[in-house]
């Protein structure tokens, strides 16, 4: 008789685990693919959000529907002028025919545009400022000798400008695309646009085949271009001939570099799609600056190896090429222009199998205007000038930020101007103080542009293309360079005059100076010069 431990009343006995049937099978399974399906959607939704989330066009541009009031709205134009919202019906129904002869933009734009969020302010609704026509007041012998100046070096830029059109002109073109122009509240990339878009509208009057001009957009132009991607691949239906060309047009301005880093890493990206559809690359007067060295050099190889990519004659693995050969490879479809020397010196150290021409900064394409009648003609009623404007930056490129506040700004007018400091008036301003000032909504370059630089009697800036938009308009001004010097930079290549003429090299209204603390009594100069001649 076996004697049972009633302690451990079944030890002894062997356990034998209990046979798996189809039930329990079943429902181990559908355990496993509950779990997997939902780490699958998770992941695909959380891909989605962030996709959504941080695309161009919506990540850039992107608030919620509109419902609040106006106090609240001007706030938020003042936090986020780039991401302005107005709303359709504040705009006069007859704005789009008002607009239609005064700005050139592409006609895909508006098609595209109409699918995309009403509430944005469109860039066919608006318009820049009326210019007055430089060939007519050439003829004027009874200007001051400073207007002339100005407008025969006006005239000087434009021919070296149309000398560099001429190697575009040589072939004809079946298509010309504008690649991602500047549709934001910054006015001196949109004067860029303008420019830009009036530059091409000549080059097309000179084809004699039918040109097909088109924009698209990387990131600048936001929800107002079709995807570059998107439409260049469409565009392959478009073969180019050894009669007839494709065009591609990058916008200019000063993101060449790694102070405005996203914009140049998709311009470089762009280089292999634009090559493999057999566009030639035309890129328009830029400012080349890298603050470190290391981003120049990876930058460099980056750029080069798009380059080499997009040429596709070579299989993957196996494109090793001297710049010689790369150059070659070309044929003379990459033309890179520059506004500054330095910058196209350095380009050329840098892309050397690409051809690189200096050619003044495009805006000033635009104009001259006449800051008194475009003043006076503003609907709002107007504040007295002040007597020094100081339109200053606020952002990665000011050397001055630390300073740009009225404490500050009154006690370098009482160190420098002891005397007469009392009885100067001064504003401190930049682009986004349109808005509020003069009640406006149009973010993009209009006639509130001049209003702000002519609400001083003398500016004082260190933006480039408020100095431009000064000169284009006949506001005395003072400038100081931002942290790259692309403002004295520029003026220097402005001011290469053809053969004998030195009409850019006088001495006008205008001037430059070291720092603020130089800036002031300069300023102050010109405000005896000037300050009567609006």
């Amino acid at each position: 008789m076996i004697k049972r431990d009633l302690r451990h009343p079944r030890r002894g006995r062997r356990r034998h685990p209990a046979a798996a049937t189809p039930r329990s099978r079943g429902r181990f399974l559908l355990q496993v693919a509950i779990f997997v399906c939902g780490f699958l959607i998770s992941g695909f939704v959380s891909v989605f959000i962030y996709l959504r989330v941080t695309s161009s066009p919506f990540y850039y541009y992107y608030y919620p529907k509109e419902q609040s009031n106006n106090s609240i709205l001007r706030q938020r134009k003042r936090q986020h002028p780039l991401h302005s919202r107005i709303s359709q019906k504040n705009h006069p129904d007859n704005q789009q025919d008002r607009n239609s002869s005064n700005n050139h933009h592409y006609s895909n734009n508006h098609h595209y545009s109409n699918n995309k969020n009403q509430n944005w302010l469109n860039p066919k609704s608006s318009h820049p400022p009326q210019a007055m026509d430089l060939s007519q007041l050439l003829l004027k012998s009874d200007l001051p000798a400073w207007q002339q100046n100005r407008y025969k070096c006006l005239q000087n830029i434009r021919q070296r400008q149309d000398q560099v059109m001429q190697q575009i002109q040589q072939q004809q073109h079946v298509e010309v695309v504008l690649i991602d122009p500047a549709y934001h509240a910054n006015v001196g990339d949109h004067m860029i646009s303008v420019a830009e878009q009036s530059f091409l509208q000549k080059l097309q009057q000179h084809q004699s085949e039918q040109t097909i001009m088109k924009e698209c957009s990387y990131f600048q132009a936001g929800p107002w271009a079709p995807p570059c991607s998107q439409l260049l691949k469409a565009s392959r239906t478009l073969p180019a001939t050894t009669t007839s060309k494709k065009l591609a047009v990058w916008h200019g301005g000063g993101n060449w570099g790694d102070l405005w880093d996203t914009i140049h890493h998709l311009r470089t990206q762009s280089m292999t799609l634009l090559l493999q559809y057999n566009y030639i690359i035309w890129g328009m007067p830029q400012s080349l600056y890298f603050g470190n060295p290391d981003a120049a050099t990876s930058n460099t190889k980056q750029f080069r190896q798009a380059v080499v990519d997009g040429l596709m004659f070579m299989p993957p693995g196996n494109r090793q090429m001297s710049d010689r050969e790369l150059e070659t490879a070309l044929h003379g479809r990459l033309f890179l222009t520059w506004r500054e020397e330095e910058s196209y010196r350095r380009a050329q150290q840098l892309y050397p199998y690409a051809k690189h021409i200096i050619m003044p900064d495009i805006a000033f394409q635009l104009g001259p205007y006449n800051a008194s009648r475009i003043t006076a003609m503003a609907k709002q009623e107007q504040q007295p000038q002040v007597d020094l404007l100081f339109f200053l930056r606020n952002d990665v490129e000011s050397l001055y930020a630390n300073v740009r506040n009225r404490q500050s700004i009154r006690q370098l007018l009482s160190q420098q101007l002891s005397r007469i400091s009392a009885r100067f008036t001064y504003s401190i301003v930049d682009w986004q103080d349109r808005l509020d000032r003069f009640e406006d909504t149009d973010y993009y370059f209009t006639d509130t542009a001049i209003q702000l630089l002519n609400s001083g009697k003398v500016l004082v800036c260190d933006r480039l293309h408020a100095a431009i938009l000064a000169y284009l308009a006949g506001i005395p001004f003072v400038f100081v360079d931002q942290v790259s010097g692309k403002i004295t930079k520029t003026f220097l290549v402005m001011q290469q005059g053809n053969g004998d003429d030195s009409s850019c090299v006088q001495p006008a209204m205008w001037t430059r100076a070291d720092n603020l603390t130089d800036a002031v009594p300069k300023a102050a100069f010109l405000w005896e010069e000037f300050h009567d001649r609006g």
